[in-house]
């Protein structure tokens, strides 16, 4: 009888890569082609969900196939793998801990990628930013994700002569006018929505919304969030919205004052992010109130796990951390398509849905409030 010793059982995953590389050595998936869907994957081989997953990992990061967000897995073009791009630059407008995982989950693909990362924080600067699209040009870059700078009009000729450079450009967060290039973020409209009628659910019908001064991103969640309410039968009314005159480390607190001041307060409030919560926090303690008993609160974005998790109750937050990091993955995977020229609209928007994370922040109305 034969020994088997020395045999390799091939496992589930790795007879899923053969099936699929042999095919397109055969020619039967052709450069470009979209194959097969997971589901249908693993219908023919009788697997997980996550066996077909991990081989596609593994076909990704050896070059095979390629995965374009909304659209599907393709056959990558061979010829074009030569010419990836060697350096991108990734300009975040300041340091913070979601923006670290943004550029994280862009690390993490632009090392399957090969490519080298430079990474800049501009702090608001638009001589920053200016300085950063010079550098980028002289050394050749041939791709930049950008978090497109809110408060700088001027901004938008950078992002041009970045283009008219051959530089490849996909944005995080923010769309900008004039500029087209696909964005990949959270519908803030849909963001500010959801979290209204989650309070209205909550039995709230008083619900304020505060935030640093308003940019597009505050726009589109007070749309969605006056939309929610009238949805359910209930006027917004406009001293419900309260915006910051000014940016700063304060933003927040006296926003919510003058909530706290009016005749009728709101029961619940919807924060523009977990700074602006904070504040909010220490504005509602100093009116005598309590968080949630007397008033709820959700931040619609994350700065820091440790500082959402360190408030007294900890803050609910509908956009965590974790979410930031597949916006970075998501942006670099667009750039790179990008690059290989297999991407569609230059002006697509890529939303990334949110994963709230409920925490103590938020309960019931108050039987008293109505």
């Amino acid at each position: 009888m034969p020994s088997l010793m020395g045999e390799k059982k091939v496992s589930r995953h790795q007879r899923i890569k053969n099936w699929l590389v042999t095919r397109i050595h055969e020619g039967q998936y052709v450069a470009g082609e979209k194959i097969p869907p997971e589901r249908e994957l693993m219908e023919v081989h009788g697997v997980s969900r996550g066996t077909v997953r991990r081989a596609m990992d593994e076909l990704e990061l050896e070059g095979h196939i390629e995965r374009l967000p909304g659209k599907g897995t393709f056959v990558r073009h061979r010829a074009a793998m030569g010419h990836l791009p060697q350096t991108w630059v990734v300009l975040i407008r300041y340091r913070a801990e979601g923006r670290d995982r943004t550029v994280e989950g862009i690390e993490s693909y632009a090392a399957l990628a090969n490519v080298r990362l430079v990474v800049e924080y501009l702090d608001d600067s638009i001589e920053r930013l200016n300085q950063a699209v010079d550098r980028a040009v002289t050394t050749k870059a041939t791709g930049a994700i950008i978090e497109a700078l809110p408060y700088e009009p001027t901004a938008v000729d950078a992002y041009r002569r970045l283009i008219q450079n051959g530089v490849s450009l996909v944005f995080t967060r923010n769309a900008v006018q004039g500029v087209d290039a696909p964005v990949v973020t959270y519908n803030q409209k849909k963001i500010g929505g959801q979290i209204a009628r989650h309070l209205l659910d909550m039995g709230h019908r008083r619900i304020g919304y505060i935030s640093s001064p308003k940019y597009w991103v505050v726009e589109q969640q007070i749309l969605g969030y006056r939309e929610a309410l009238l949805a359910a039968g209930i006027e917004p009314r406009e001293e419900w919205i309260s915006c910051e005159e000014h940016f700063s480390e304060e933003r927040g607190f006296e926003a919510t004052r003058r909530l706290l001041a009016l005749p009728e307060r709101p029961s619940a409030l919807i924060a523009l992010n977990s700074p602006a919560a904070a504040n909010a926090y220490r504005a509602i303690r100093q009116a005598g109130l309590r968080i949630p008993h007397d008033i709820s609160i959700v931040a619609a974005s994350s700065y820091s796990d440790q500082l959402d998790t360190a408030l007294d109750p900890p803050l609910t937050v509908w956009c965590p951390q974790n979410t930031a990091i597949r916006v970075g993955r998501i942006a670099a995977e667009v750039l790179h398509a990008l690059a290989e020229r297999r991407w569609g609209s230059p002006a697509d928007e890529i939303d990334v849905d949110s994963a709230p994370h409920p925490r103590g922040s938020v309960s019931l109305a108050p039987k008293n409030v109505s």
